[in-house]
């Protein structure tokens, strides 16, 4: 009971917080836990916390990764506000912005996989804890990074 009330409280508070931080998941089929970032609406800059995050603690993982056969994979997601058109833009600028930074900070353009879906590929998971629509467009802004093993065929 203590754990669910822990939980509850945690998730009401990342959502509440005026800073966006990166949500981590775990999942045993990739190098790395998933990292997501969340942004304000028509957003596309990372936050000053996650801009950190990423450019320092991520590419310090990413480079003493045992597995050297990685590829990172970028996934870009929008709300349900404004047209399919701008949302797959608004998505794109995401994950490019993202490009960029690992650029900058030496990791090679060919072990980055860019994918951006606009908003048709809402959040599934249950993490909005009200049903209130600002707080589930809230988790669809959103960018997924994710690092796996490179396959045999894309080599």
């Amino acid at each position: 009971m203590k754990f669910i009330i822990a939980t509850t409280l945690i998730l009401v508070s990342s959502f509440l917080s005026k800073q966006i931080y990166a949500q981590q998941t775990k999942d045993s089929n990739l190098l790395m836990p998933i990292r997501t970032f969340y942004y304000p609406n028509n957003e596309w800059k990372l936050h000053k916390a996650n801009l950190e995050y990423l450019s320092t603690a991520f590419i310090q993982e990413l480079t003493t990764l045992q597995d050297s056969n990685y590829v990172v994979i970028i996934e870009g997601h929008t709300d349900d506000i404004g047209n399919s058109r701008d949302n797959i833009e608004l998505s794109s600028k995401r994950v490019h912005y993202i490009l960029q930074i690992l650029v900058k900070k030496g990791i090679a353009p060919d072990r980055i996989k860019l994918i951006y879906f606009g908003e048709s590929k809402p959040e599934r998971r249950n993490i909005a804890i009200s049903r209130k629509k600002s707080d589930i467009r809230y988790a669809n802004r959103r960018v997924v990074v994710k690092v796996q093993k490179q396959s045999e065929k894309a080599l």
